[in-house]
């Protein structure tokens, strides 16, 4: 029996739960894309949807999935550590590709970090890793 739950029984949101699981347990072979949204169904968080490839039981898998964020500091040291993880693991790739995504996450903060406190007021932030 499936049962809804309510907003005020929601459990309580870790931010970047996923990205940080894959990062510690050292599972994460490359960042693919995210896409940082300010809405989100969880009322005073942010969004961030990604794909990842990491490592699952020794083979590489694309993963598709969301991370709510309340704490926009700690959503860019993760972001940002993600993506030099994906650097340091795939030397064969255009690695200035994550270079120039971590400056722009670098430059993001500096454009909204005043705005943090409002998040409807945040400018899109996103990468993009995909090859034409």
């Amino acid at each position: 029996m499936l049962v809804n739950k309510s907003k005020s029984q929601q459990q309580p949101v870790t931010d970047m739960y996923n990205t940080v699981k894959f990062i510690e347990n050292k599972l994460l072979n490359k960042v693919v894309w995210f896409v940082f949204d300010n809405k989100c169904e969880r009322k005073g968080y942010c969004q961030v949807g990604f794909k990842l490839n990491v490592s699952v039981q020794g083979v590489m898998k694309d993963v598709h999935y969301v991370d709510f964020v309340k704490d926009l500091s700690y959503m860019i040291e993760i972001l940002t550590e993600a993506l030099r993880i994906s650097e340091k693991n795939n030397l064969d790739d255009n690695t200035t590709t994550y270079q120039r995504g971590i400056g722009a996450i670098s430059n993001w903060e500096f454009n909204n970090k005043a705005r943090f406190d409002t998040p409807n007021l945040l400018t899109p932030l996103g990468f993009n890793a995909l090859k034409d």
